[in-house]
């Protein structure tokens, strides 16, 4: 079912933060996800940076790259910064100062 991908993306934040609500990172990933899902760059950078906190770095890797096809410029520095370290993609300083 789709949703409002904007509240979607706000309520996780909330549970993210515990703004409103208490903290529930597992509430905060499954609206993110509803968000992520609908092509909102703003969920998918959020995902990228749960599953990097977590070091799951291919999953991260692949929710910054799709956020930053989406426009996210949040993502695309998280990008340059994943190629610089080797981080989920193996180390390519041209892609890094290129810009991807």
């Amino acid at each position: 079912m789709q949703g409002n991908y904007y509240g979607q993306k706000n309520l996780g934040d909330c549970y993210y933060e515990g703004e409103g609500a208490e903290k529930n990172f597992s509430e905060a990933f499954k609206w993110y996800m509803k968000a992520a899902e609908q092509g909102y760059a703003d969920a998918q950078n959020n995902l990228g940076v749960i599953f990097a906190i977590q070091q799951d770095f291919a999953t991260a890797f692949k929710w910054f790259k799709t956020a930053a096809e989406n426009g996210s410029e949040t993502s695309q520095c998280a990008l340059g910064d994943m190629y610089k370290n080797g981080d989920g993609v193996e180390k390519n300083w041209q892609m890094h100062s290129n810009g991807i």
